[in-house]
């Protein structure tokens, strides 16, 4: 029992250990709305430079070490990150969630980066469920706007950015006061550069023409040139995340909106451009091990299953042995040639019960050996 105990929690370790890297999987729909739950319903600006920021792990987890010793907002300026993460670290609470979670982060950049349309159409799709659901309205936070079909989250306040909080898990499903909350006011400043154009993509607008929450905001922002540099037009992504180990282990706990979506077990990946197919193949991988182990698990309970029953016939055929030279000696004391010659002469009760008592005594069946349990 001790080494198929042994062999279960081998099995375990190594399934839950396994990193894969993605080399241009794509994610199925589910598994996108599971990774993009947490942050779908933050306003667009935010999430413009989260989803950019997220195909740049080194530099958030870079930038969230120093900001806990550096809170001074110039300091981040001069920083040579990209321009997203710098935009980031001005919502310290935005970035140290990326950079404690580098798993996800990474998989919502590659996500980002490899499809990008399919992001874009399940942030969407998850705006259009917390809609449903009376979660998602204007208020004296944020303003939402249906634009030909697409939801906009726009700053209403000039001067204040309101990240929401909420549970990827009820927002989407249930109506309810109170589902979705707002902290303080986080300022707007030059580094809000980038903003969605629903249907094309993210696209850095540099605090020119154009009305809505850029309007009322671009009295209270300076013209940095640090963030309003034309260099920007064209939006960077960091292309080597793509070539980033991700375990996607590490993901299944991101499950709020399809509890059946996994992540590197055969959770609907598609099948995969690129050399490696990422998820496909890590499912593969632990679908062909398991197997194997449980076999190999199977096959050690069998033969201890056998070495007792070895055991149990020789300890059998050890008393079958012993039992008639236990007995022979009362056989001797029969005699009957002895009582031939005086056929009168009858022996005494006394002398009759002696060799029944030494009478061998029945053998038991021989305990038959249980079947083997398949597992």
């Amino acid at each position: 029992m001790k080494k198929i105990l042994a062999v279960a929690l081998a099995i375990c370790f190594t399934l839950s250990t396994i990193q894969l890297t993605a080399q241009g999987t794509p994610f199925a729909p589910p598994q996108l709305d599971n990774l993009l739950a947490p942050v779908a319903l933050y306003p667009d600006p935010l999430l413009a430079q989260v989803l950019t920021a997220a195909t740049y792990v080194d530099q958030v987890e870079i930038a969230a070490r120093e900001l806990r010793h550096h809170a001074d907002p110039r300091w981040i300026d001069s920083q040579d990150w990209d321009v997203s993460v710098k935009s980031v670290a001005h919502y310290p609470r935005v970035l140290f969630m990326m950079a404690d979670k580098p798993d996800w982060t990474a998989a919502v950049g590659q996500a980002y980066l490899n499809q990008s349309n399919d992001v874009m159409a399940g942030v969407q799709r998850l705006r259009m469920m917390a809609r449903n659901q009376g979660n998602l309205v204007s208020n004296a936070q944020q303003e939402v706007v249906m634009t030909d079909g697409y939801i906009a989250i726009d700053p209403i306040q000039p001067r204040f950015l309101f990240v929401p909080t909420y549970d990827p898990g009820a927002v989407y499903f249930r109506r309810g006061l109170g589902l979705v909350t707002f902290g303080a006011g986080l300022a707007i400043g030059a580094w809000l550069v980038y903003d969605f154009h629903w249907g094309r993509g993210v696209f850095y607008h540099g605090w020119d023409g154009g009305g809505g929450w850029i309007g009322r905001s671009r009295g209270f922002v300076g013209r940095d040139t640090v963030y309003v540099n034309n260099n920007y037009r064209n939006v960077a992504v960091n292309r080597e995340v793509m070539h980033r180990n991700v375990n996607y282990g590490n993901l299944n706990g991101y499950n709020s909106v399809h509890r059946e979506a996994t992540y590197g077990h055969g959770g609907g990946a598609a099948a995969h451009p690129g050399s490696t197919p990422g998820m496909q193949h890590g499912a593969a991988m632990q679908q062909h091990q398991a197997p194997q182990q449980q076999h190999q698990a199977t096959q050690q309970q069998h033969q201890a299953t056998q070495q007792q029953h070895q055991a149990t016939q020789q300890h059998q055929a050890m008393q079958q042995h012993q039992a008639p030279q236990q007995h022979q000696a009362p056989q001797q004391h029969q005699a009957p040639q002895q009582h031939q010659a005086t056929p009168q002469h009858q022996a005494t009760p006394q002398q009759h019960q002696a060799p029944q008592q030494h009478q061998a005594p029945q053998k038991k069946p021989a305990a038959k050996p249980q079947p083997h349990e398949k597992k």
